[in-house]
């Protein structure tokens, strides 16, 4: 089972696109949603997602994330 070797920066523009369809499909769920304070609760969550994928980006991007013992790959 081997992967095909995708750059970083392809990697990158495959995430933004993934991020912009998600906000879109968000904004069209705020659209439907008429229920009071339900609008707050999708941007809290919105916000938390946000955040993930950002750590996945930076991760796709080769960035400093820690890693924990869990995570760790034995290079042996």
């Amino acid at each position: 089972n081997r992967r095909k070797h995708v750059s970083a920066e392809q990697k990158s523009i495959d995430c933004q696109e993934r991020l912009e369809l998600f906000l879109a499909d968000v904004d069209l769920g705020i659209c439907s949603n008429v229920q009071v304070g339900m609008v707050e609760r999708q941007k809290s969550r919105i916000d938390h997602n946000l955040d993930i994928i950002a750590v996945v980006d930076q991760l796709f991007s080769g960035g400093d994330v820690s890693r924990t013992a869990d995570t760790q790959v034995d290079d042996d």
